[in-house]
């Protein structure tokens, strides 16, 4: 849980910084306060204000640094993904390397309790 909120806020921040950065290519004599108005959406006075080819240039900007945003929090699901299928591996590799028995059966415990269960519910006798 701990990890999407730090990827989630790497990403935010990557997005305000890309998107600054590729609406100042557009707009180089914006400050940086007008540009951050324009990475928050398109209801600001200072995009009202701006010509309609000058508009659709930003929103194209502002898109981009919407996917690389995206992109972190694919490429950070991933590696969260993978990583997690060695931690069980990383479990058992340790108690074959120990070979003792109360690590097998605490490793063996460990499995059962994360394995999923699938309740049938309460039996009904037929009437």
């Amino acid at each position: 849980m701990l990890g999407a909120i730090v990827i989630l806020a790497v990403a935010g921040s990557l997005y305000q910084n890309i998107g600054v950065e590729k609406i100042s290519r557009v707009l180089p004599d914006a400050s940086r306060e007008e540009l951050l108005q324009l990475t928050t959406g398109r209801y600001s006075d200072f995009f009202k204000s701006l010509s309609t080819d000058v508009r659709d240039q930003v929103v194209q900007e502002v898109t981009l640094a919407i996917r690389n945003g995206f992109l972190i929090l694919v490429v950070g699901s991933a590696l969260a993904l993978i990583s997690s299928f060695f931690l069980s591996v990383s479990i058992s590799i340790s108690c074959l390397l120990r070979a003792s028995a109360n690590c097998l059966a605490a490793s063996q415990a460990l499995y059962l309790k994360s394995s999923i269960t699938i309740s049938k519910g309460p039996k009904v006798s037929p009437t």
